[in-house]
């Protein structure tokens, strides 16, 4: 696993042994930053069970101006400081804690043009995680103006609605699926 353009195109990506984690993959990172193309530069980018940090570590390869990265694991916590290390320099924030938890510690202290969150595949029906991302992100007004939240999930996963969020784009990738919302 690589980054795959930018700044640090080609830097190799450390991941842990087996199968405990499911990093998002090359071909998923780089379509999902062509999506996004110019929204990335000068962004304040928030990565959620940010897992190995390969999607924030691809946001400040390609422009970022600040990169959050949140994983509530110790032990990949430990393998983004690992791939932080090679990044020399350039300083994302490394967050340990739970995802909803850390969102609603942001209230009135940070706010974010792109929000992406990669949390565990469910098993069946939609994860519980986006909706609470939904939710914090309207009650805390953590998005600045055209800002985005994109959810990554099995593609089998229903995507739920949002009340004041609208689905503006849905890209299926074999087994995987982002979804971009913003606000209406």
């Amino acid at each position: 696993m690589r980054i795959t353009s930018g700044k640090y195109r080609g830097l190799p990506i450390k991941s842990p042994p087996g199968d405990r984690l499911r990093p998002t993959q090359d071909l998923v990172r780089e379509a999902l930053f062509d999506i996004l193309r110019d929204k990335t530069t000068d962004s304040v980018f928030l990565d959620l069970c940010a897992g190995t940090g390969a999607v924030g570590l691809e946001a400040l390869s390609r422009g970022a101006s600040e990169v959050f990265l949140v994983e509530k694991n110790r032990a990949n916590s430990k393998i983004i400081q690992a791939n932080i290390k090679m990044l020399k320099d350039s300083d994302p924030k490394v967050i340990y804690g739970d995802a909803a938890v850390i969102l609603r510690s942001f209230e009135n202290r940070q706010k974010f043009d792109i929000i992406f969150a990669d949390p565990p595949y469910e098993k069946h029906g939609e994860n519980p995680l986006l909706k609470k991302i939904i939710s914090i992100s309207s009650k805390y007004e953590l998005l600045n103006d055209g800002g985005i939240i994109i959810f990554e999930q099995a593609s089998r996963e229903q995507v739920p609605e949002a009340e004041d969020f609208e689905i503006i784009k849905e890209k299926k990738y074999g087994r995987t699926k982002l979804t971009f919302y913003q606000k209406k």
